[in-house]
């Protein structure tokens, strides 16, 4: 599942909780929706404000097998019992319900802030919560593509995420734990790879703006705030979520790493005579990186070889208008480009 998907599910998970504190519940059960495999119980200690508009909700919590269950059950029944009922009658429990995924989720963010809790740390407990543990939570937002790339750097074993220890020798683009995971991946991955066997690749210096442009090139929208959004939409109502690229602007994230992706490359179209395009406009299918290929003193040789790969057989049945290639960052600025192979798989974009 990509990871963008993944937040989304942990958001509607503290979301539930938010909801539970709305309404008078400091009690919540977080289980399956059969209510058989698993359940995690949650206790509100307070809550504080690190900011005015940023609320830390301090729990005590544990996770249940249903070996365990009858353990849960009495937990549940001494809150039952402890907590007063609701200005309703009510009793103050919140049930929720999740994937298994959601439940790890939680669990992980859980352990990770509870080491940011000082250890002396300790409150008050029942004898059925000696072996609850203590965290807290925060607001979860929609992330941005360089938020994203801020938290994966390391994208781990390509089919575990474990820590890697080696790669494909052949093509170099992906990463394993270990042997058992490289074979276990070649079904998947041996197309690719032997497509870049004796591959040509080329390594381009790449810039934000167009030749012999003053303009700012609008680039990098943030296209979270438009989940339902096709296709690029007009820059005259995004004024808000845009960003301009002036010539000192940092780089645009690497939500890569190592990885080989797809770019799409399309030439200048100011020109009569293709040969004499001065640009060529690159990006990836996320549009996490946007850059210009510039024709200067320094790129003509490689900017005419692909170019001319372009307008040839090679680039695809796009009338030499644009052509998709495989590629990786190599840099801040920088790509290299398998030039002579292209893609098998059916473009979607």
């Amino acid at each position: 599942m990509p990871f963008r998907g993944r937040t989304i599910d942990l958001r509607q998970t503290s979301m539930g909780l938010g909801k539970a504190l709305d309404d008078g519940e400091k009690v919540i059960l977080f289980q399956d929706r059969e209510g058989e495999e698993w359940a995690v119980n949650i206790r509100v200690l307070s809550v504080r404000y690190m900011s005015k508009n940023t609320p830390l909700i301090l729990v005590m919590y544990r996770s249940f097998t249903p070996l365990e269950a009858l353990l849960g059950i009495s937990w549940l029944q001494e809150q039952v019992d402890n907590t007063p009922p609701k200005p309703d009658g009510t009793v103050p429990i919140r049930r929720t319900y999740g994937s298994d995924l959601e439940r790890k989720l939680l669990l992980k963010v859980l352990a990770i802030n509870a080491r940011h809790l000082p250890k002396d740390f300790q409150p008050e407990r029942s004898m059925l919560e000696e072996d609850f543990k203590v965290s807290f939570l925060l607001p979860f937002g929609p992330l941005t593509l360089m938020d994203v790339a801020k938290l994966v750097a390391d994208f781990g074993c390509a089919v575990c995420g474990k820590k890697t220890t080696s790669r494909c020798s052949q093509c170099q683009s992906v990463s394993y734990c270990s042997p058992d995971c490289q074979k276990a991946d070649w079904t998947a991955h041996k197309a690719m790879c032997r497509s870049f066997k004796g591959a040509t690749w080329r390594t381009i210096k790449l810039s934000h703006r167009p030749l012999k442009s003053d303009a700012p090139v609008i680039s990098s929208v943030n296209f979270a705030a438009f989940p339902n959004l096709k296709g690029r939409p007009d820059p005259d109502e995004l004024k808000d979520v845009i960003r301009n690229y002036k010539k000192d602007s940092p780089p645009p994230p690497n939500i890569h790493g190592e990885k080989i992706f797809l770019v799409k490359i399309q030439r200048s179209t100011d020109v009569v005579n293709p040969l004499d395009a001065q640009n060529m406009y690159i990006y990836d299918r996320q549009r996490s990186c946007e850059f210009y290929f510039l024709r200067d003193n320094d790129n003509e040789g490689t900017f005419m070889e692909i170019l001319n790969v372009m307008l040839g057989p090679k680039g695809g049945p796009y009338d030499g208008l644009k052509m998709y290639r495989w590629a990786k960052r190599t840099g801040d600025l920088e790509l290299s480009i398998c030039l002579d192979r292209e893609p098998k798989e059916t473009i979607k974009w």
